[in-house]
């Protein structure tokens, strides 16, 4: 009896055999079989929820993985770092750990206490954290529990306090494409999925230091080939592309099952269209190498109820004439003090300490509209 590939390969009648292939297969390969015949037009939309199942890769780490989830959502933590690469990939590194990027304060502090009181963590001496500490990270902590049955081993979860909402530190303060994941309670993206996971290949976003250099070698040693930018920075089609938005069409992503999970109060929108641009460093004479460098500008309006990582005016010109517009709905005696002053700065008036002004309940929030202001700006 001659054994061809359909029969070998079917999940129907050979799925032991069929889930075994499929999990020594990268994403490139998934993809390159959806491609061969109808009948696996769709093998990756299958695989999804059991070959990437973010609860049984947290397990490693936590007992309650859609504990952890809910608490995510709650405090808007992002998971970042090796673990994120490992889930994209499918892989176990043995000596790795899990990062969790939150905004220092009260997020912060409950989601430590989530880690001590539902799951067993105790707080260690982390001496090294200030050294390996980026742009926009405040605190490193890290948290420890010993693994059942394993001598002197244990999981550790580093929890990164940042200034302001975590992923402005993560676009602004990460030294290389490859890390540049994202895990968030509901969804996973990453943002330079055919370069890192297709080609295998990173490029620099930041000069290179000591710390740098010990993690650009740590990645070459798992694969990757990391360079400082691509030669030709104008040719079409270039992967790297000047502006970005976190849910763009060139990012991976990957929704979760959230049947169990809390809903977070923010909605995803805020970190969908978060947005950041890519240009090259100029070459200096001291230091003659070039990197990519990211950036975006944190945003806050009255005319919107979150926080936004932004890198177009063109939304915080939207959102100041929804501010307008709320400012002139008001009586004369409502309006704050100082108002033809303030309609001359309209981007920044309620961060001045003269503003005293508390917007009444009929205030319209417009945060609703941002997917729509983006959209707009991409074909302006």
């Amino acid at each position: 009896m001659t054994f061809t590939f359909l029969y070998i390969f079917n999940r129907e009648s050979r799925y032991p055999i069929f889930e075994c292939l499929c999990g020594h297969l990268c994403i490139g390969e998934i993809i390159a079989l959806t491609r061969t015949c109808r009948k696996y037009s769709g093998l990756y939309q299958y695989l999804l929820p059991k070959q990437w199942d973010i609860d049984r890769c947290l397990r490693r780490f936590v007992r309650n993985p859609t504990g952890l989830r809910s608490k995510m959502g709650e405090t808007n933590a992002l998971i970042s770092g090796s673990f994120a690469i490992q889930f994209f990939e499918r892989k176990f590194w043995p000596d790795s750990d899990l990062d969790m990027y939150v905004k220092e304060g009260e997020e912060s502090d409950a989601l430590r206490r989530h880690l001590v009181m539902s799951e067993g963590y105790k707080l260690e001496d982390n001496p090294d954290a200030i050294d390996h500490m980026m742009r926009n990270m405040v605190t490193i902590r890290k948290y420890t529990r010993p693994v059942a049955g394993i001598e002197h081993t244990s999981t550790k979860i580093h929890i990164i306090g940042t200034s302001d909402i975590p992923i402005q530190a993560i676009l602004r303060g990460f030294y290389t494409t490859v890390v540049v994941n994202i895990i968030a309670w509901n969804t996973a993206y990453s943002l330079h999925p055919q370069m890192t996971f297709i080609q295998r290949k990173g490029y620099m976003q930041k000069d290179l230091n000591e710390f740098f250099s010990q993690q650009v070698a740590k990645y070459s040693a798992r694969g990757w080939t990391i360079q400082t930018k691509l030669p030709d920075d104008h040719r079409f089609n270039h992967p790297i592309r000047g502006h970005r938005r976190i849910g763009d069409p060139y990012a991976w992503k990957i929704d979760f099952d959230v049947s169990k999970v809390e809903k977070s109060p923010v909605p995803d929108s805020v970190l969908h269209y978060s947005s950041f641009s890519i240009h090259t460093a100029p070459r200096m004479l001291r230091n003659p190498r070039s990197h990519y460098v990211v950036e975006t500008f944190l945003y806050t309006s009255p005319a919107l109820r979150y926080t936004y990582a932004m890198s177009c005016y063109y939304m915080r010109d939207k959102a100041r004439d929804k501010t307008l517009l709320e400012l002139s709905k008001l009586n004369p005696d409502d309006r704050p003090q100082r108002y033809e002053e303030i309609l001359q700065d309209l981007n920044s008036w309620w961060k001045h300490s003269f503003v005293s002004f508390q917007k009444p309940d009929t205030w319209t929030y417009w945060d609703s509209e941002v997917p729509r202001w983006y959209d707009e700006w991409e074909w302006v």
